[in-house]
C-alpha cells in the first residue's frame, strides 16, 4: 500500500504540473479569442417537482457570450402542463417569493432586516402526486419550443436515526445563556426499494433557529425575546462511501470529491443501510426565561430525497465538469468539453423530480441528557 500511495502522490504532482505547463503554453500561443460562431437562442426550462407542492417552472433563453446585459427571462410564453399524457392546464406566469434565498441590509431607520428575493415563474394549480408522469411544453413566438418529461418518485422513509455525542463542551456566558458545543456521529437508516433502480440525495441545513423577533435574522440578542438555535460548522462526509461511489480511485487522489451527497442503490439493492454522517463543532444555545413551550424543538433536520434519474444525471454532470478528470482536461482543450446534463428538448435547463422524507433530531434532548450525567 505504501508503494501505491507514493505512486498516486507522484502522479498527482506530475498531473497538475503538466496542466500548468500546458496551460501556459496555450496562453502564449493565442493573444486574441474572438469566436464568431453562429448560434440561435433557444428556450431554457428549469423546474424541481415534488409531490404535494405546487409546480413552478422557470423559463429563460440562452444568450451569446458577447451580449451586453441580456434580458433572458421569458414571461409571455405559452406553457402547458400534461399529467400522464392528459392536458391539465395552461400555466400562468407570476412574480413569486423565494423563501430560501435573500439578503440583509439596513433600512432608512438603521434597522438590519432580511429581504427575500423574488423572480418570475410559471405556476400550476394542479398539485402533483408520486407516480405522476409530468410533461411540460412551452412555446414562445421568438425563441420557439421546449419540452421535458419526468416521473415523480415515491418517498423513501428514514427508518431510524442513531446519534452519538462526542466532545461535549459548555461555554459559560455571564451576559446571556450558556452555549453548548459538541460533535455528533449520526447513522441515518433507510431501506432501499428493491423493485427499481433508485437514486438519492441527502441534505440538511447548517443552521436552524426559532425565535420571537427578527425571524430570518442572525441578530438574536434583542431584549424581551426568546430564541433557540443550532449551528453546524462542519460536516465530514468521508465516513460514507456511497457519497463518492461515482469517483474513481485516480480521481480521488487528484480532484475534489467533497460536498456531493447524491448516490445510487447499486451497492445496497433492497437492503437496509445506515448513512454515516459526522457533524463537527455543533453549537446549541437557548434563551427562554419565560419557559416558552414552543422552544426545545430546534434540531438538525435531515432530509432523504428519492430523486429521479434526470436529477442524478444533472448533479453528476456538474461534478464531472467542475472536478472530474474529463472536465479538467476539457477546460484546457485536451479533451471534449463536459456539459451539464439536460433532459429538455432544447438541451438547455433541466426538469427534475424528488420526493423528500424529513426527520428532525432535537439537540436540546441530547444536551439535557448529557448535563444530567
Amino acid at each position: 500500500m505504501a508503494i501505491l500511495k507514493y505512486f498516486f502522490r507522484y502522479f498527482r504532482t506530475l498531473y497538475f504540473s503538466l496542466l500548468l505547463i500546458l496551460s501556459a503554453m496555450l496562453t502564449g500561443c493565442y493573444e486574441e479569442f474572438d469566436p464568431n460562431i453562429a448560434s440561435t437562442p433557444v428556450l431554457c426550462m428549469n423546474s424541481l417537482i415534488t409531490p404535494g407542492d405546487s409546480i413552478k417552472v422557470n423559463l429563460s433563453r440562452t444568450w451569446r457570450w458577447n451580449e451586453v446585459d441580456p434580458k433572458i427571462v421569458i414571461t409571455d410564453a405559452d406553457v402547458s402542463l400534461f399529467v400522464n399524457d392528459e392536458f391539465k392546464e395552461t400555466m400562468v406566469c407570476k412574480l413569486v417569493t423565494d423563501n430560501n434565498d435573500g439578503y440583509y441590509e439596513f433600512d432608512e431607520n438603521g434597522i438590519y432586516i432580511y429581504h427575500k428575493k423574488t423572480h418570475y415563474a410559471y405556476l400550476a394549480d394542479y398539485i402533483p402526486k408520486s407516480g405522476d408522469r409530468i410533461r411540460i411544453e412551452a412555446h414562445d413566438k421568438k425563441y420557439g419550443d421546449a419540452s421535458a418529461e419526468v416521473t415523480v418518485p415515491y418517498p423513501v422513509e428514514i427508518d431510524a436515526v442513531e446519534t452519538t455525542m462526542h466532545n461535549f463542551r459548555v461555554y459559560t456566558n455571564k451576559f446571556g445563556p450558556d452555549t453548548y458545543g459538541m460533535d455528533l456521529d449520526m447513522l441515518v437508516w433507510f431501506t432501499d426499494p428493491a423493485d427499481t433502480d433508485n437514486f438519492f440525495e441527502l441534505s440538511y441545513p447548517k443552521k436552524q433557529y426559532s425565535c420571537s423577533d427578527y425571524e430570518g435574522s442572525d441578530d438574536l440578542s434583542t431584549e424581551d425575546s426568546y430564541y433557540e438555535r443550532v449551528d453546524v460548522n462542519y460536516i465530514d462526509y468521508s465516513g460514507e462511501p456511497l457519497f463518492t461511489e461515482h469517483v474513481s480511485i485516480l480521481e480521488s487522489t487528484i480532484t475534489e470529491t467533497f460536498g456531493y451527497t447524491i448516490f445510487t442503490d447499486r451497492r445496497i439493492k433492497g437492503k437496509s443501510y445506515p448513512l454515516h454522517l459526522k457533524f463537527e463543532r455543533v453549537s446549541y444555545e437557548c434563551y427562554n426565561p419565560d419557559k416558552n413551550p414552543e422552544l426545545g424543538k430546534v434540531g438538525i433536520t435531515v432530509t432523504l430525497s428519492h430523486i429521479d434519474r434526470s436529477y442524478y444525471d444533472h448533479v453528476l454532470s456538474v461534478w464531472q465538469a467542475n472536478d472530474g478528470i474529463a472536465g479538467s482536461l476539457g477546460s484546457i482543450g485536451f479533451g471534449e468539453t463536459v456539459f451539464a446534463y439536460s433532459n429538455v428538448s432544447t438541451k438547455a435547463g433541466v426538469v427534475t423530480a424528488a420526493a423528500p422524507y424529513t426527520v428532525k433530531v432535537p439537540i436540546r434532548d441530547l444536551v439535557l441528557e448529557k448535563l444530567e450525567k
